[in-house]
């Protein structure tokens, strides 16, 4: 249920060219290019290194990618010389054409890192199709790990946007674990922009469930709710919503509908796709808007959407406010299955950032069954700081199984921070001491 983090390709496609801009932009400044400058709202003119020499047209992007033009127009005789950073620029993207291979070596040899990843961005929105196998190759042989899992995906995403198909079979030759991360990749960016196109290939397939995750990513970048009709589509058995599949879906929902997506959820069929969803959606909205879905959730009647999403909203909403998601909660004391699962992730949550004040706030409800998951998540929670106190609230827990479960995991963690003072309380208390706390601690 904790949130996992995910970084998509296009983001660091996109990071990188920002950051290759503001580059270009600090380097006109140090020219000397300040307020008084004459400028225009459609130009700019610098001199180029020789008096008289014009620019050739570099294109910075094609296929809808980064869609600017350094021009022999725009790069007119003017009062200042054209600066290092669009030397490099344009230096490198004669290279990126002319040799790409070459392009690709000195960008993966670069050794800070956002030059690194700017080139390698600059490279992939201009390589064409026959280009990759060889740019992959030369990735692949990067001894990072973490650096040539991050190359692959940007140039996967990148493959995807032009030959999505010959991108999926040479990952698919290439194997490795890293296969199917690969081709998910390069069909989401073409759904991403064809979804239509997308589906169609991946539907033509002799196993389409290989290949849904990808579509269904890019394609709810797109059209969340046709990518949801489409999940819709799929059946019980389907079982596509993984910890990489559901967040993105999430976002992107959230994204185009707000707290409106609960409603497009509930809508659907009750399968494993939507409850897998359902908790991403619930999880990502109670970071983001805590207080909205839990107005919206109130409307909501489908027992399903909410034992699942009220515990998530709360569970993150009381990262940031334990006490409004307890409040929040507490509207639920009448479905008591939701009221006991909300309330166990909020006091869990609270109890991790201040043991005290949850303890008091558990302190001041009616003893009840419904609390049980509560008491025995605020023990184990507080066990290691505080066992002592951890051993009162466990031993008032009413369901025997879970009780016994709670003493158990506390007095395995105070006999390990404090062997006298365990030893003392399960001499005084024979008949609630665990027989063997040593042998579960090894089991655990």
């Amino acid at each position: 249920m904790k949130n996992s983090s995910v970084v998509r390709p296009v983001v660091l496609m996109g990071a990188c060219l920002l950051t290759l801009l503001l580059g270009v932009f600090i380097g006109f400044q140090l020219d000397g290019r300040g307020p008084d400058a004459e400028k225009s709202s459609n130009e700019r003119t610098v001199k180029t290194a020789k008096t008289g020499e014009r620019t050739m047209v570099q294109k910075l992007g094609t296929s809808g990618g980064l869609g600017a033009e350094l021009t022999a127009d725009a790069l007119e005789v003017g009062a200042s010389p054209l600066s290092p950073q669009l030397v490099a620029i344009d230096a490198f993207l004669r290279m990126a054409q002319m040799d790409p291979l070459a392009a690709a070596e000195e960008a993966l040899s670069a050794s800070n890192d956002l030059e690194r990843i700017s080139k390698l961005a600059l490279l992939l929105a201009e390589a064409s199709s026959e280009d990759m196998p060889g740019i992959a190759e030369l990735i692949s042989s990067e001894s990072n790990d973490f650096d040539r899992m991050q190359q692959m995906g940007m140039l996967y995403y990148a493959w995807g946007r032009i030959d999505a198909p010959t991108a999926v079979a040479y990952a698919e030759e290439q194997g490795g674990r890293h296969a199917g991360m690969a081709t998910a990749v390069a069909l989401s960016s073409w759904a991403s922009l064809d979804p239509g196109s997308a589906r169609a290939w991946v539907d033509g397939q002799e196993n389409p469930s290989r290949y849904q995750r990808g579509l269904l990513i890019g394609w709810s970048e797109q059209n969340p709710l046709q990518a949801l009709q489409y999940i819709a589509g799929l059946g019980t058995e389907s079982d596509l919503m993984d910890r990489w599949a559901a967040p993105q879906i999430a976002r992107n929902l959230i994204s185009a509908r707000g707290v409106m997506a609960l409603d497009d959820l509930a809508a659907m069929p009750a399968t494993q796709n939507r409850r897998e969803l359902l908790e991403r959606l619930a999880d990502e909205l109670g970071e983001t808007d805590p207080a909205a879905a839990a107005v919206h959730l109130s409307s909501i009647k489908d027992t399903e959407i909410l034992r699942t999403a009220v515990p998530e909203v709360a569970q993150e909403w009381a990262r940031n406010d334990p006490q409004a998601a307890v409040e929040f909660v507490s509207g639920y004391k009448e479905n008591t299955e939701v009221y006991a699962r909300a309330m166990a992730e909020a006091i869990e949550e609270w109890a991790e950032r201040d043991p005290y004040e949850a303890g008091v706030y558990l302190n001041s409800l009616p003893a009840s069954p419904d609390l049980d998951r509560s008491v025995a998540e605020y023990s184990r929670e507080v066990a290691r700081v505080d066992p002592d106190g951890a051993m009162s609230f466990a031993v008032s827990v009413n369901d025997p199984r879970i009780r016994a479960d709670t003493i158990r995991r506390v007095a395995r963690d105070w006999q390990r921070s404090s062997p006298e003072d365990y030893a003392a309380w399960a001499a005084a208390n024979p008949e609630v001491a665990p027989a063997d706390t040593g042998s579960d601690a090894r089991r655990d």
